[in-house]
């Protein structure tokens, strides 16, 4: 299954510019994590670990993470892990997956020296919202009145790259709340990047939390079909590839929708529960068929 995932996303990749959605020509990466209820036997919570649940109670959990194309509907990788491995230790096991104008977006978990730099020795930009009390500097920015400030930074004493220093962007997001959040970015060219794009930028990671809403709830991953750490992973797995193959169905026949419906006022969307369920009938015939 993460072979099938592996070449249905780089057959879409391949030579289909034309319907490849980008952001000034940067392709649009999400990394986030969840959890996964797992079935309640003493292998899968010695190898997964436990997590208490609403009633308290301890069960086996998963920690799962995605590297999703936000714009593209497109998980790109997946990793289904045992609960105490950090979100960040995860992301790192996704860059092999990235590259040259890819843009990944990171909520504010996951800001680090060490992920940043693995991030840029791919090709790759990052963008990361960070918490307010982050380090001195995003505390010194968030006290001063700039809105936007690019400066380099030095890794902490645990980084083993003493001596290495990055060039990074921080800048001031005004929510619709009134608190204002920072993002941290190493598209430091203001003159491509202007400030007042971020807000939006950021936001498209919103495409991932709705992924795990589809794949929990419409997709129900947690539903495994078996007691083995063996087939949780292949679930796991068959689940992502099921909401690529979904993606890409979807996408071409929400094209189609305008031409059929002329004259309509509002546009009409296919509806995930029901695809999902049209999917699931014929997926066999899917892969039989010539």
């Amino acid at each position: 299954f993460k072979e099938l995932l592996v070449r249905l996303t780089t057959e879409f990749y391949t030579d289909n510019e034309a319907r490849v959605k980008r952001w000034k020509g940067l392709r649009l990466l999400a990394t986030d994590g969840s959890t996964l209820a797992l079935p309640q036997t003493s292998e899968l919570a010695r190898i997964y670990g436990h997590a208490n649940n609403q009633f308290d109670t301890a069960v086996p959990c998963g920690r799962c993470s995605v590297l999703y194309d936000v714009l593209n509907d497109l998980v790109l990788d997946g990793v289904l892990a045992p609960f105490l491995v950090g979100e960040r230790e995860l992301a790192m096991q996704h860059l092999p997956h990235c590259g040259k104008d890819d843009l990944v977006i990171y909520d504010r978990g996951y800001p680090g020296f060490e992920l940043m730099v693995a991030v840029l020795a791919r090709g790759a930009d990052f963008l990361m919202r960070c918490k307010g009390n982050h380090n001195k500097e995003v505390r010194a920015f968030l006290a001063g009145q700039l809105q936007d400030q690019t400066l380099s930074i030095k890794p902490g004493r645990h980084v083993s790259e003493r001596d290495r220093q990055l060039s990074i962007r921080m800048v001031k997001v005004l929510l619709d709340t009134g608190e204002t959040e920072v993002l941290l970015t190493s598209l430091t060219d203001e003159a491509t990047y202007p400030t007042i794009l971020f807000k939006e930028l950021y936001y498209q990671r919103w495409g991932v939390e709705q992924f795990y809403d589809v794949v929990k709830n419409i997709v129900r991953v947690e539903n495994f079909t078996g007691h083995l750490d063996t087939v949780v992973q292949q679930d796991f797995n068959c689940a992502l590839l099921i909401c690529n193959i979904h993606s890409l169905l979807v996408s071409e026949a929400q094209e189609e929708l305008p031409a059929r419906h002329v004259g309509r006022k509002l546009a009409y969307k296919i509806n995930n529960s029901i695809s999902f369920g049209f999917l699931k009938q014929h997926i066999i015939q899917i892969f039989s068929d010539q």
